[in-house]
This record gives C-alpha cells, sequence and structure tokens, in this order.
C-alpha cells in the first residue's frame, strides 16, 4: 500500500477542485489570438491553497537551507503525510535576477507538486531572456501551432516535472508526452533520471 495514500488522495482532490487565477502576464510570449498569454504568479497558487487546499488538510512551507537550496514541503496535516522537494537556486550577483529566479523557483514548484496544469511560461527573465521562447507552449491551449522545432526539456525543468510523478505510471507518460510524442531522442542522463524516479516510486 503506498503509504503516502491520504497525501495524494488530498492532492488529486485539490487539482480537480481548485480554481486558480492567471493573474500573470508574459510580454514576450502570446497566445493564438496575439496577446500577451497568462501564467500563475506565486501568489495566485498559495490563495488557491489556502481557499481549496487547506479544507482538505493540505499546507506547505518553502524555506532555504545553507547551500542555497529551496526546500519545499507540501503536508497532508490530519495523516502527517508528506512530499519534500529540493531544487538548487543558482548564486547570481543581479539581485533583480536572483530574486526573480527564486520566485519562479518557489511558483513552479508548488504547481508541480500540487497537481495543476500550466502550459505557458513566464521565466524569460529569471533565465536571462529578453525575446520570444523558441517553443511556444500556447498551441497546447489554443489548438495553434509552432514553426519551431520541438525543444528538449532542460534539466532542471525535468527534475522538477518528475517529481511531481506520483507514480510510475505517471513517470511512463510523462516521458511519452515529452519525447515519444514530440518525435524526440532520449539522452542517456535523462534516461537514467527517469530510471531513477521509477525506483523511488517502486
Amino acid at each position: 500500500m503506498d503509504p503516502k495514500i491520504e497525501l495524494r488522495k488530498a492532492i488529486a482532490e485539490f487539482s480537480k477542485q481548485a480554481i486558480v487565477k492567471k493573474t500573470g502576464k508574459n510580454a514576450f510570449l502570446k497566445n493564438t489570438q496575439g496577446k500577451p498569454s497568462q501564467y500563475y504568479t506565486l501568489e495566485d497558487v498559495l490563495q488557491a491553497l489556502v481557499k481549496f487546499g487547506e479544507p482538505l488538510g493540505l499546507m506547505q512551507n518553502q524555506y532555504f537551507t545553507e547551500n542555497n537550496t529551496l526546500v519545499t514541503i507540501i503536508m497532508h496535516e490530519p495523516s502527517g503525510q508528506f512530499e519534500t522537494s529540493e531544487v538548487p537556486v543558482f548564486d547570481n550577483r543581479d539581485p533583480q535576477k536572483w530574486a526573480s529566479c527564486t520566485t519562479y523557483i518557489r511558483r513552479i514548484t508548488l504547481v508541480t507538486m500540487l497537481g495543476l496544469f500550466e502550459h505557458d511560461d513566464d521565466g524569460n527573465m529569471s533565465s536571462g531572456r529578453s525575446g520570444s521562447p523558441s517553443l511556444s507552449r500556447s498551441a497546447s491551449a489554443g489548438g495553434g501551432s509552432s514553426d519551431a522545432a520541438p525543444a528538449h526539456p532542460s534539466e532542471k525543468d525535468l527534475v522538477l516535472q518528475l517529481d511531481g510523478c506520483k507514480s510510475v505510471r505517471d513517470v511512463n507518460a510523462l516521458y511519452t508526452r515529452l519525447y515519444p510524442s514530440k518525435g524526440l531522442t532520449i539522452s542517456d542522463e535523462h534516461k537514467q533520471l527517469f530510471a531513477n524516479r521509477k525506483e523511488e516510486l517502486k
């Protein structure tokens, strides 16, 4: 039996019930209507967790370790079951970029761990990009298409997505979505990340 079954049930129920407003706007990424795409801000996710998660017993905590690693904990208070994610936040001498990167990682980690669907990308400032991403994610929402070639996920993004997988079946579905469905070949390094996550879930 899954030792975290109550936590997983609560997260699944939260992902079905939660209505999360998207108040963030990305001027660098347009939707199919040519307007700035929208995304969940950190405040949007935290407000949804309070409104829809707390009645289910879900709580979150995020803090930094001494080695500049962001630790995120999602807990199911009635059962005491919890899930933890650790993501390094790379040092940056530009305080604004560091703050933007930290906020982005906090938000995307919560989105992933709570099973929220998000197809937009607001990471331009934290990654130092000032123009449109090479691959628009708006096509999956509006049925549009992109002329750019499918892109392999970065190792950091892949780790975050794998961390959000709650079963071997989820891992297999993620693999299919990221690679075969796009005609991409997985690298040995990424293949090992998938294998490691499957072992953790067995």
